[in-house]
């Protein structure tokens, strides 16, 4: 630190220079929730693509969706003896909407 800047009072803010670091401070700690809610809603951290986490989950479904009409997807209760299910089943969905890979059939069905 040089001998000026040690000798040099601290810069006293005037009341328009505090009012606009005090909106300054507002508005940035609004933008953090806003962020954080984002975050919160949707899964997606600040700063990522929302866009991308949409067609990932998009994609997703589709995929399930096509698992599910080609009867490889199958839902079961909590109770179900997995043994026992077919062989093209390779993925079940629990009640509480989870779905699990159980195998892999090379059989169509």
């Amino acid at each position: 630190m040089s001998a000026k800047e040690k000798s040099t009072p601290p810069h006293k803010l005037d009341a328009a220079e505090l009012a606009r670091l005090t909106e300054t401070t507002k508005a940035l700690t609004q933008a953090t929730k806003l962020l954080r809610a984002h975050e919160d809603a949707t899964g997606c951290p600040a700063g990522s693509d929302p866009l991308k986490s949409v067609i990932q989950d998009s994609e997703k479904q589709n995929y399930y969706e096509r698992l599910e009409q080609a009867g490889q997807l199958v839902d079961v209760a909590e109770d179900t003896d997995l043994s026992r299910l077919p062989p093209h089943v390779t993925h079940i969905r629990r009640p509480d909407g989870t779905i699990k890979r159980i195998g892999f059939s090379s059989s169509p069905l």
